[in-house]
């Protein structure tokens, strides 16, 4: 890709010419101030597609087949990759571009259909991700999966996030379609506990209020998973499935039976590691943040010896002599993240063999 390309970004329609377009493309000749509850419908539809012609085409179409409360309703609560697709509409136009893309390309693009909707994805963070599946060579350098990167961004993939320097996100519209291209893969348990977990996903996410859903389905998720992504309980979540002191106790159930981890990511207040983890023996990337009881570092940690990257964004009050100790066995390692008071007083931060010493935030090659 050339570098010096510029990217115009194109937005979406006006609120009120889109809702006059989509009226049309949803109404047809029917006047919307005859169904009131569809037109209100309609308009939480038409919140959802961020502006675009095709997306208000694809499903307009679909709503205009049967004017009536229920069909409205269901078509609402499905995602656009769910809705009966046309030759013409917008996942079937999107296919041809997604399948242009390299193969590399392709992988890297499908992993952001594993995290919410505008989720923020840190470059750098990202980077460690495909490195942990594979989706980078291991001799490849940071240098050229930024390539991969930018090269999404000058295909209109991703997108820039405004004002936050070096996070990405994917548009509302290329989510859907990434996940209908993962095909379940790539699965998610928000703030929805009685989802069921499609039998061959890869990649999960889960709201740290509903972890009991993945302890009740570890014969399903213990041979095949290999990124588990934990995040903090929303505010205004429907409850508090799990209450902090049992999150803990379950959650070392869970990782026991979940062998093939490649990534494990901990963002929860009240989150701490199990003591026993060299038997996650496939793990390439760990991620622990936002925890406020992570002080100690469990020895075992330093048994991971494929681990590749390592990401502490804990208090600063984490034990250094453990750090410091157990960091050398870790010969793998190439990317250290952590409070810049627990990276500098680290003597033996340069010992692993692909990290380079780095004063500062983050330490990596």
């Amino acid at each position: 890709m050339n570098a010096s390309t510029e990217i115009m970004e194109l937005h979406g329609l006006e609120d009120e010419d889109y809702w006059d377009f989509f009226s049309q493309c949803a109404f047809g000749d029917a006047n919307p101030s005859d169904f009131p509850q569809l037109k209100r419908i309609g308009q939480e539809v038409v919140s959802k597609l961020a502006g675009s012609p095709l997306a208000a085409m694809t499903v307009g179409s679909s709503l205009k087949a049967v004017l009536k409360e229920e069909h409205w309703s269901s078509i609402c609560g499905k995602k656009l990759c769910q809705i009966e697709q046309k030759e013409d509409d917008i996942i079937s136009v999107l296919r041809p571009s997604y399948e242009h893309l390299p193969d590399h390309l392709k992988q890297c693009f499908v992993y952001f259909a594993l995290f919410p909707k505008k989720y923020h994805l840190r470059g750098d963070e990202l980077i460690q991700m495909w490195r942990a599946h594979g989706f980078l060579d291991t001799q490849t350098p940071d240098e050229t999966a930024r390539r991969y990167i930018n090269d999404l961004l000058q295909l209109l993939f991703i997108e820039k996030v405004p004002n936050q320097e070096d996070h990405y996100v994917v548009h509302d519209l290329l989510h859907d379609f990434a996940e209908s291209v993962s095909n379940g893969e790539h699965f998610r348990i928000e703030d929805d506990f009685n989802v069921c977990i499609p039998r061959n996903v890869r990649h999960l996410y889960v709201s740290a209020s509903n972890i009991l859903k993945v302890y009740m389905s570890l014969e399903e998720l213990k041979k095949n998973l290999r990124s588990l992504i934990i995040s903090k309980a929303q505010e205004g979540a429907s409850c508090e499935r799990v209450s902090s002191s049992n999150f803990n106790h379950i959650l070392e159930h869970i990782l026991k039976e979940l062998r093939s981890l490649r990534v494990l990511v901990l963002c929860n207040p009240d989150g701490m590691l199990p003591d026993s983890l060299d038997h996650l023996v496939h793990l390439r990337y760990l991620n622990i943040h936002e925890s406020r009881n992570f002080i100690n570092v469990p020895k075992s940690l330093f048994k991971l010896y494929h681990l590749q990257g390592l990401s502490l964004q804990t208090q600063d009050r984490i034990m250094k002599k453990e750090l410091q100790e157990g960091l050398s066995r870790l010969t793998q390692l190439r990317y250290l993240k952590a409070p810049k008071k627990i990276i500098s007083s680290i003597e033996l931060i340069g010992r692993p063999r692909s990290l380079k010493r780095t004063r500062g935030e983050q330490s990596e090659e």
